[in-house]
């Protein structure tokens, strides 16, 4: 083990001397140092990832999320967009989203085909 100057209590993982590794994993190196620390945050990152899109077409849609979607597609297929701020909330703002969150989906629906999961791709990601 080499030793520890971070002034963390646990020990830092050995790493390949700096002539045997390749430009990337110096710089990778350099940017983020492998320690048990990291290695945490990455399996936490993602766990974090693997629950936000698990089974996330499973359930049905909310009427909110059917006319996101249904715009968006409108967009992906080429009818075309025009952002108008939906009814107004209860609390009287006007505007649900802004036209990021139609664009997005829309994208996601060109790249990868619409489905219910590419359309809840982008407001999973976001949110």
């Amino acid at each position: 083990m080499s030793e520890n100057t971070s002034g963390f209590p646990w020990p830092r993982i050995d790493t390949p001397a700096p002539d045997q590794t390749t430009p990337l994993a110096r710089f990778l190196s350099r940017s983020f140092p492998l320690t048990w620390e990291t290695v945490l945050v990455g399996v936490m990152l993602i766990a974090a990832l693997v629950t936000r899109l698990w089974a996330l077409d499973a359930r049905v849609m909310s009427h909110d999320e059917s006319l996101h979607v249904f715009y968006s597609w409108q967009l992906a297929t080429g009818r075309g967009f025009a952002h108008n701020p939906m009814t107004p909330a209860p609390t009287g703002r006007c505007g649900v989203h802004g036209p990021f969150l139609f664009e997005a989906t829309a994208l996601m629906n060109v790249l990868f085909g619409a489905s219910d999961f590419t359309s809840r791709r982008s407001p999973s990601r976001w949110h």
